[in-house]
């Protein structure tokens, strides 16, 4: 019963989604089309009134900047890429120095691996994120499974920060113990980084995110 409601609820919202909209005073003005991936990877489409413009798009006219220019880029999500560049260059070395030794340095390279998969998934994620402009975040909220997702490669990362600190107790070597200690330092600065990131674009208020959230299993 309670998936009952919850389903005729969204269906009652869109329905009264244009009206919503309207009453913005943007009436007069043509619609476009915009479409947004739902829980089950089906395709949503919302119109979006054409006078209704994205933070970043208010952003760039209030600074000058011509059209066609670069968006802003949200500062948490710019210092979390910085995080993440970082630790790409990390990886990078320790898959260089560590790759053909035997051991401790093997299984250092294997965590190593499995740390350059996740930032590419975390990259994919934090692009999704990023592409839901500021008007439809307002109206539905944040992509909620990006931020889902993210989270869930914030857990990986900790299980692989604690799986290098194991392994560097093992390490013989000063310069292999500073560079397990490097490459756990840049995943811990970029998991902090990534976990200010998601919880502020979580806290977005919006009409009818609460609907959109319901449905993020």
């Amino acid at each position: 019963m309670k998936k009952i409601s919850i389903i005729s609820t969204f269906f009652v919202v869109l329905f009264f989604m244009p009206v919503v909209v309207f009453a913005q005073g943007k009436s007069n003005q043509a619609p476009n089309k915009i479409e947004i991936d739902s829980q089950d990877d089906q395709v949503q489409t919302i119109t979006k009134p054409e006078g209704l413009e994205n933070d970043e798009e208010e952003n760039e006219s209030s600074n000058g900047k011509a059209k066609g220019h670069p968006k802003s880029v949200n500062l948490r999500s710019e210092t979390a890429r910085e995080h993440m560049s970082i630790v790409a260059k990390t990886v990078e070395e320790i898959l260089t120095t560590q790759g053909s030794k035997g051991g401790i340095g093997k299984q250092v390279s294997e965590v190593a691996k499995a740390q350059q998969q996740s930032q590419e998934e975390t990259e994919e994620q934090l692009n999704e994120l990023e592409k839901r402009p500021g008007w439809l975040k307002k109206l539905i909220g944040p992509n909620y499974k990006a931020i889902k997702n993210i989270n869930r490669q914030i857990k990986r990362n900790q299980q692989r920060i604690e799986m290098l600190e194991q392994l560097k107790i093992q390490t013989t070597t000063q310069t292999d113990q500073d560079q397990i200690s490097d490459a756990v330092q840049a995943v811990t600065n970029q998991n902090n980084t990534l976990q200010e990131y998601v919880n502020s674009e979580g806290q977005t208020v919006s009409l009818l995110g609460w609907v959109f959230k319901s449905f993020i299993k």
